[in-house]
């Protein structure tokens, strides 16, 4: 049985001729983001009218999220990668004497 792949290869950028392994930090980056990237590096140059405008794309995204967990859009929470998250979450369990 052959394996297929979650994303095809060819929508990703650079995976020419190499298998990728690595997931974290480093993972390869989708032809998609170049749109929504591009889209900030402009609105991160265009000072306080690029930043109303990305966090507006943030508050849509919150609401998006709400709805789809059901769940208020104040509520929801973006951290800068999944590692912070985990120290958040680290840090918010009650560890005691010989937990692992």
């Amino acid at each position: 049985m052959a394996l297929l792949p979650l994303v095809d290869p060819n929508e990703f950028v650079g995976l020419e001729g190499i298998t990728h392994l690595c997931s974290g930090g480093e993972s390869p980056w989708l032809k998609r983001q170049h749109t929504a990237y591009d889209l900030f590096s402009s609105l991160k140059s265009a000072s306080y009218s690029g930043r109303n405008t990305i966090y507006e794309h943030g508050e849509s995204c919150r609401r998006k999220i709400g709805q789809l967990w059901k769940a208020p859009a104040n509520r929801i929470g973006f951290l800068p990668s999944a590692a912070e998250g985990m120290n958040y979450l680290a840090r918010g369990i009650d560890w005691q004497p010989g937990d692992n």
